[in-house]
């Protein structure tokens, strides 16, 4: 191997003497600029569970007024409580014994006595079951009821306006709806549109009589079924039909307008559909991704007052982070190993996202309030080198690495007060495994070890403004490249004699 600085150039070849000139010349000009405003979002708390299990939900098991989480849909008798914390934290897993597997749960109601009572479905088992806490954390059987087909999912509603829950009961196995109230410890089901069946509701007055009506994925028709619910008189309405696969609706505020919107996942991407003043539903936005998005969260992540998106990719372990858009997202891509679930978590104390994996794994990702003395930052992707380019008052560092999935460097902007505010991402054409970056000007360079090619680039900065790229080939494979204070080139090449 040999180390060739400049001063060297007589043993170069001739297209090596353009690594001395390069700065002075006129390089390629293309349009890369992509800036994600992070706003600090990327602080991450990684909580341990037990691990097999698919799904997990927010309650206050202990009537403190914090979010507790609970997790379950393992097919075994047990569930997992982590009791959240003053300080926005989570306390260790807690696994408790339990009659029945849990494929969901949420709350229904508060007892005349002040106690919490939820709803849970056993799928396997065909039932559901009103249960609530006792003292030590467990979960006390108040009633069940039987069905003949497989219950998966609940959503809790106010069906006829009177301040009281009813719940609806559904699934992909399961024949139409359920409607159950509760009378006490009892409770009472009504079936409905059992000719159907329905992956997925969301709530929504369409009709706007001030009583909530239903939309729901019709899985034998692949649409959108519109239920309207007179006092709890359900009638099937129109549907809106797609070509591609649904796997989930929801009500969302995703323009500046006074009408919901409803958001829908389907294999290859998220649909918009824009509701008007009669929710006809004509106008929307469509995000293509590559994947089949399962689960999928809309709201302001960051707090900086735009609608962000993250959705997961479970084939791919990832999850896909797009903020501050409307007519494209910048996206960061997380990996996070056997992800099954995605929720997100709003109240007074956190804005925070809640991932699951089936490997014991919760992660939190959130926007950072205040730095401690030490805290873990996720920069996403597949990052393989790290880099700090540190500014002369500390107002403008910047972390810069490499993004093995992406085939990008991204640079992470932070301020004098340490918040990271944006990250901007050079996208390489060539595949690139290591970089190097000049500490006074923009200028950045990719390679692939063992390779020749070296791809440079200015940094661009600004919205619209043009990215300044060249092309260099070395006379042997690439070992390590530096660029040092004065911008020259420094490689160590292996040559075909070792």
């Amino acid at each position: 191997m040999k180390l060739l600085l400049k001063e060297e150039n007589k043993d170069l070849p001739n297209e090596n003497l353009i690594v001395k000139t390069f700065c002075l010349l006129l390089l390629l000009s293309i349009n890369l600029f992509s800036q994600t405003i992070l706003n600090n979002f990327g602080v991450t708390e990684v909580i341990n569970t037990y691990p097999g299990n698919s799904k997990f939900s927010f309650i206050d098991f202990n009537q403190d007024g914090i979010d507790d989480i609970i997790v379950f849909g393992n097919q075994e008798k047990n569930f997992v409580l982590h009791q959240g914390l003053p300080d926005s934290t989570f306390a260790p897993a807690e696994k408790k014994f339990f009659f029945f597997p849990i494929d969901d749960f949420k709350w229904l109601t508060t007892s005349n006595n002040g106690s919490n009572y939820y709803l849970f479905v056993s799928r396997n088992k065909r039932l559901a079951g009103l249960v609530s806490f006792t003292s030590n954390s467990s979960l006390q059987l108040l009633f069940k009821t039987e069905f003949n087909s497989y219950p998966q999912s609940i959503d809790i509603i106010d069906l006829n306006g009177d301040m009281k829950n009813e719940a609806i009961i559904y699934g992909p196995n399961f024949n139409g709806l359920a409607i159950i109230q509760n009378n006490g410890y009892r409770l009472k089901v009504k079936n409905i549109l059992e000719q159907n069946v329905f992956r997925e509701i969301t709530q929504l007055d369409f009709n706007q009589d001030g009583i909530d009506d239903l939309v729901a994925i019709d899985i034998m028709n692949n649409s959108l079924k519109f239920i309207e619910n007179f006092s709890e008189d359900f009638v099937e309405g129109r549907e809106i039909s797609f070509d591609a696969q649904l796997s989930s609706v929801k009500k969302i505020f995703f323009d500046d307008d006074e009408f919901a919107d409803l958001a829908v996942a389907k294999e290859g991407g998220i649909e918009i559909l824009l509701g008007d003043s009669v929710y006809s539903f004509t106008e929307n936005y469509v995000y293509n991704f590559n994947f089949f998005p399962e689960s999928f969260e809309f709201d302001d992540f960051n707090n900086n007052g735009s609608k962000d998106i993250a959705l997961i990719n479970k084939i791919g372990n990832e999850i896909i982070v797009g903020l501050n858009g409307k007519d494209s997202y910048n996206s960061i891509l997380y990996h996070f190993d056997g992800i099954v679930d995605l929720k997100y978590l709003k109240n007074a104390n956190i804005n925070a996202l809640l991932l699951l994996s089936k490997k014991g794994k919760i992660e939190k990702l959130n926007k950072q309030k205040k730095w401690n003395r030490s805290f873990t930052y996720s920069i996403g992707g597949k990052p393989n080198k790290i880099g700090i380019k540190r500014s002369i008052d500390g107002s403008d560092d910047k972390i810069l690495f490499t993004d093995l999935k992406e085939n990008d460097i991204s640079i992470l902007y932070k301020n004098k007060k340490g918040d990271f505010t944006r990250i901007i991402k050079e996208k390489f054409i060539n595949p690139i495994t290591d970089f190097s970056f000049s500490r006074k000007t923009n200028l950045i360079a990719g390679y692939s070890v063992n390779n020749r090619l070296i791809e440079i680039r200015a940094i661009v900065t600004k919205q619209k403004a043009n990215a300044n790229q060249n092309f260099i080939y070395t006379a042997y494979p690439i070992e390590k490249l530096l660029i040092d204070s004065t911008d020259s080139f420094y490689t160590l090449l292996k040559s075909k004699t070792n």
